[in-house]
């Protein structure tokens, strides 16, 4: 039996359209919550052409805040009294202005020329890495251990992602910086910790069992 041409194309057209539409299907579920949960900033999480890893000082206490005076001060006493000027000192002292989520920031990496990226932006927007019935939102200024943050940039846009000291629960910071959305995210723990230590972004954790090795004493004559 002879075929036409014309049905070969149109049987070749409806494949192409249930595949791109089998496809968009699958993304749209491979992603959906996640492009909820992260509304405008889905872009900047997928393109910002700026990206930065942040490490923050634990959120300082009213309590603290007299004691934290007395140290800055002791910090810009000792600074002055060095050789080396202010300038000279600068990528070692931080802005205590600086605030992410009432916290100073202690650290900075620039990741924007970093290998990898690519996927490092892949492991937020995919949801099964996520416990979304664990999703919660608080205030800023809870005494949660956030210790890290990425912070996804495009000119005056800028979306905060808050870190857990261990990696298994973020936060997205609202746009005044006062409220966060907390999202238990075990899955990207190890991936993100591997990928930061291997961009020297994150230094490597002390393992437990590592103990100091002792000099050895001189041998006796």
């Amino acid at each position: 039996m002879q075929i036409s041409g014309r049905l070969v194309i149109v049987v070749m057209f409806a494949l192409a359209f249930a595949m791109s539409g089998g496809a968009w299907l699958y993304q749209y579920n491979y992603s959906r919550r996640s492009a909820e949960f992260w509304g405008e900033s889905s872009r900047l999480i997928g393109k910002s052409p700026e990206l930065q890893f942040l490490e923050l000082a634990p959120l300082e206490l009213p309590d603290d805040a007299e004691a934290a005076d007395e140290s800055k001060a002791g910090e810009e006493a000792a600074v002055e009294a060095t050789d080396g000027s202010k300038d000279e000192a600068k990528d070692e002292i931080v802005d205590p202005d600086n605030l992410v989520a009432g916290r100073a920031v202690t650290g900075y990496d620039d990741l924007r020329n970093e290998k990898g990226l690519i996927h490092l932006r892949h492991i937020f927007i995919q949801d099964d890495n996520f416990q979304w019935d664990a999703r919660s939102r608080e205030a800023a200024g809870t005494e949660r251990d956030w210790a890290y943050a990425l912070r996804f940039v495009e000119g005056p846009s800028e979306q905060v992602v808050l870190l857990r000291r261990d990696f298994e629960l973020l936060g997205k910071l609202s746009a005044d910086g006062k409220q966060v959305d907390v999202l238990p995210c075990p899955k990207i723990a190890q991936p993100l910790q591997r990928y930061l230590t291997d961009v020297g972004a994150l230094k490597p954790a002390a393992k437990a069992d590592d103990k100091p090795v002792a000099a050895a004493e001189p041998a006796v004559r």
